[in-house]
């Protein structure tokens, strides 16, 4: 019982997380004789301290670097667990056209804070960024939309707590039912909300139309994913770079995905 406990902590740890596998294997062997609580405690040391230092400095081989975490006021975290566990980095030619795009949208609509949500990890490509399947080179990022509380002003941050599940419009076009029923992981996403402030919230599209746009200048950027309705409903057909991801993914219409060759 005791190795499937271990066993389990380990793959979980990595999943979630790419190198707390490794850590709680190494927390095992330097304190295997202390207590169980003290032990959690020495993991929780030893992780902060891979995060905050090992890492990044080990990223950096593989050409990836950390989005912000609390340092910028243009652009942030959905929520701060994208950053504990990891999810948060990038290519850095990505990194440039994301700080440039989030400093020009800033200055414009300083009471805006852009949202980003996962990323990908920060070193090797061979362990999937769970439940993407295109994030794992450090060349893709998703975006929460632009918002407005029930006033009208901008409100900052995102109406679900992971970033993921709320969607433009509820009800489903025609593409999106042919999608349901070819792959009925689609709607995926609605599941990651976990919890939701959406009747708090109301997209604001002049606003999300203009991030997708400074986004779409920047040249490193290729694509950029959105659902079809919601390309045409945002005024953005002309856009060339913003496509539809097909049926085999989720559901792109309650984030930006953007992503580099």
């Amino acid at each position: 019982m005791r190795t499937i406990r271990r066993i389990t902590l380990f793959v979980l740890l990595t999943v979630l997380t790419q190198f707390g596998g490794f850590v709680y294997l190494l927390n095992g062997y330097l304190f295997k004789k202390w207590t169980l609580i003290n032990r959690f405690f020495a993991f929780l040391m030893l992780y902060f301290m891979f995060l905050l230092f090992f890492v990044p400095l080990t990223a950096r081989i593989v050409d990836r670097v950390p989005l912000p975490a609390h340092n910028s006021d243009f652009i942030g975290p959905a929520n701060y667990m994208t950053i504990v566990l990891g999810r948060n980095y990038v290519k850095q030619d990505l990194y440039k056209a994301v700080i440039e795009s989030a400093a020009v949208f800033g200055k414009k609509y300083p009471t805006a804070k852009i949202t980003y949500l996962d990323a990908g990890f920060a070193l090797s490509s061979w362990i999937p960024i769970i439940p993407h399947s295109g994030h794992n080179g450090g060349k893709s990022l998703d975006f929460g939309f632009i918002y407005d509380d029930a006033e009208g002003e901008v409100k900052r941050g995102s109406p679900s707590w992971s970033g993921y599940g709320v969607y433009a419009q509820e009800k489903l076009t025609n593409n999106q039912k042919k999608c349901f029923k070819e792959n009925s992981m689609y709607g995926l996403s609605k599941y990651f909300a976990l919890s939701t402030g959406k009747g708090e919230y109301k997209l604001n599209k002049r606003m999300t139309r203009e991030l997708v746009q400074a986004l779409h200048k920047q040249t490193k950027i290729t694509k950029i994913y959105l659902e079809p309705y919601l390309k045409s409903s945002l005024g953005l057909k002309r856009f060339k770079k913003i496509k539809f991801p097909g049926c085999n993914s989720v559901r792109h219409d309650d984030h930006i995905h953007v992503q580099i060759d």
